[in-house]
């Protein structure tokens, strides 16, 4: 999983993301804004173009990349395909 955020960190454009080193919400460097929601000031309008949504928690987007990613490697190891 680190190997697969680190390589979307590097160029996650082919995949939907066209901000990969800034956050959504905060200021989208280093920190975790508390009530950090879609209303808070300077949240990005597109969360689904970012793989952060705060300097901590993964977007519903990547989240789902990650789990679409892991899934597919532990199908793979348990039936060979």
């Amino acid at each position: 999983m680190y190997f697969y955020l680190t390589s979307l960190h590097c160029g996650g454009c082919h995949v939907g993301f066209n901000n990969t080193w800034r956050a959504c919400c905060g200021t989208g460097t280093y920190e975790v804004a508390i009530g950090c929601n879609e209303m808070t000031p300077f949240t990005c309008p597109n969360a689904s173009t970012h793989i952060f949504w705060d300097s901590f928690h993964p977007t519903q987007a990547m989240n789902k990349l990650l789990a679409d990613s892991v899934f597919e490697q532990g199908i793979t190891k348990l039936f060979g395909k």
